[in-house]
């Protein structure tokens, strides 16, 4: 007994410890819609068919699971930083996908593209700041910046498009 007293002491540190670095960690609050361009696309409309509004709810919830991956990355363990880092950016490319399917005009086309360039641009500054901590491997760099050039590249290409369709 006189054991398990001297013990108790390091036993309760170490679990004040623990519950403090598990609180450390902030709950990430679930956000209810997409906001900016992506909210007016989304938006529900009284002419929207059964099809479209399967694809606006696919664009909400793909861009829910972006917004939570990107928030996951900043507080993932180095092991497990590969499988997230794949996967946020799978899913986001697939959330540019989505929206691209919803869109009517060459400027909503240019919207959407502009916030998945956005979306690149923070996501490469962030993974370059991790590795830079030495958190995740250096090569993940070069898949951030593929990424982002692809990205700004898609954009370019609709802005180039929609210049010459202004000229005719």
């Amino acid at each position: 007994m006189a054991k398990l007293a001297r013990l108790f002491p390091a036993l309760a540190l170490a679990g004040l410890m623990l519950m403090s670095a598990a609180r450390a960690q902030k709950p990430i609050e679930p956000k209810p819609a997409p906001e900016g361009p992506l909210a007016k696309l989304c938006a529900p409309d009284p002419k929207d068919d059964e099809l479209r509004k399967l694809m606006k709810e696919r664009v909400k919830a793909s861009a829910e699971y972006v917004r939570q991956s990107g928030l996951r990355l900043g507080n993932i363990k180095e092991e497990d930083y590969m499988a997230q880092f794949t996967g946020y950016m799978a899913a986001s490319k697939r959330l540019g996908e989505y929206t691209s399917e919803l869109v009517n005009t060459p400027e909503e086309k240019i919207a959407a593209l502009t916030l998945e360039f956005e979306r690149a641009k923070d996501f490469e500054k962030r993974i370059k700041e991790r590795t830079d901590a030495g958190v995740g491997s250096p090569f993940l760099k070069d898949g951030a910046r593929e990424y982002r050039l692809d990205a700004e590249i898609q954009l370019l290409k609709a802005k180039k498009e929609f210049e010459k369709s202004k000229q005719k």
